[in-house]
């Protein structure tokens, strides 16, 4: 330390030592500003603020304690990357460049990393803020159809999101041409687009209450592209849809009036009626469409001759012609109708359908004269004197 310095060491320190204790200086000799420095010492003897021991002010280009610089206030740059945090210090020397941990900024966010400061290369989607804007650089999705979702099409935002109008952070819009397509968008189902955006087109699903792969016609819209999951069906063609044994294609059986195969009608047997009278012969084949009226067709068997007309079963008999109307198996016959059962009908006849008058109350002859009394009949035994005509000869003996 040099004599000088010693000297004004010792005056600044009398001269803080009277001001403390109010007690006012002496005048020194050639001190002009009256701080109590001669002026040979002061570094600024215009200024009272101005001597060696004053209280220095940074940063405002006045050397306060005459130490030949003004303070300065400097950050501490801890990575060395030449900004320092925000946090400050006063270095007496004027500046900020002493050594690699001062810096005359305070704008580094990171001062643990020398890559991460103001001006240095941001590199997008790394989740790290390199220049100390504010923000990690992003890439951002543009939605170019104003549909509220955004395509493929990118651009880089500085703001660290995706928010601002018109972008996204993911791209799930997949045609970003058309402002109807989106995720959660109505499919319509079976256009061949996929409007919602989940990969696939929606399609028309059936319920199928039995199972059997066939479902009712009323159908609802499948967002996922199939008609797989349970109780659905890809056809609604079931025409009942509580029995599995029911539905298109199934096994038809004839004449049981259930409509298996979904046809619109049980399978009926018919018969081929050739001569068109409403009775067919003996060999009956199925018909699909649920009714034997087609030409040549009947409902039931049983003629027993199908080229005549007039012969099918219970026709009106014609008796004594040799010709089995009604398909009895035999030719009708002429018989008196024998009430009283004694072998003699009256004279009415009845068609006897077995070609005898041997059944009951059947007779070959119908000359009775009392129906009602099986004691009255021709040849019976006449009682004389009783008033009656026993044995129909006209006459009561």
């Amino acid at each position: 330390m040099t004599r000088i310095s010693i000297v004004v060491a010792v005056a600044a320190a009398v001269l803080l030592s009277l001001m403390l204790a109010g007690c006012e200086p002496e005048p020194v000799v050639g001190d002009l500003d009256g701080d109590g420095v001669d002026s040979d010492l002061d570094c600024d003897d215009s200024d009272p603020a101005a001597f060696p021991g004053a209280l220095e002010v940074p940063d405002d280009g006045i050397d306060q304690n005459c130490d030949g610089t003004d303070a300065a206030t400097c950050f501490y740059d801890g990575d060395g990357d030449g900004y320092g945090w925000p946090g400050t210090f006063v270095d007496d020397d004027g500046d900020c460049t002493d050594d690699e941990f001062e810096s005359d900024v305070g704008t580094d966010c990171d001062d643990a990393a020398d890559w991460i400061h103001p001006g240095a290369e941001e590199i997008p989607d790394d989740g790290f803020d390199q220049d100390c804007s504010g923000a990690d650089r992003v890439t951002c999705y543009l939605d170019l159809d104003g549909d509220g979702w955004a395509g493929d099409e990118t651009e880089l935002d500085d703001d660290g999101n995706c928010t601002d109008p018109g972008q996204a952070a993911e791209p799930l819009d997949c045609d970003d041409d058309d402002l109807h397509t989106h995720p959660g968008a109505a499919d319509a189902a079976e256009d061949g687009i996929d409007q919602d955006c989940n990969g696939v087109d929606a399609v028309l699903c059936y319920f199928d209450g039995d199972g059997d792969g066939y479902g009712w016609p009323g159908s609802h819209v499948e967002p996922d592209g199939s008609c797989d999951g349970a109780n659905q069906s890809p056809v609604g063609t079931d025409c009942d849809d509580a029995h599995d044994q029911v539905h298109p294609g199934a096994e038809e059986v004839a004449d049981d009036g259930i409509d298996q195969d979904c046809s619109g009608s049980d399978s009926i047997t018919c018969f081929e009626d050739g001569d068109e009278d409403g009775y067919g012969d003996a060999v009956g084949d199925v018909d699909p469409d649920g009714s034997c009226t087609d030409p040549g067709q009947a409902l039931v068997g049983g003629d027993c001759d199908d080229a005549d007309p007039d012969s099918y079963p219970w026709a009106a008999e014609t008796p004594d012609d040799g010709v089995d109307q009604d398909c009895d198996g035999s030719d009708g016959t002429l018989c008196f109708f024998d009430g009283d059962g004694d072998g003699y009908g009256w004279p009415g006849t009845v068609v006897s359908g077995d070609s005898d008058c041997d059944d009951a109350y059947e007779s070959e002859v119908g000359t009775d004269c009392d129906d009602a009394l099986d004691t009255i009949h021709p040849g019976a035994e006449e009682v004389i004197g009783d008033g009656i005509d026993q044995d129909c000869d006209g006459v009561a003996d």
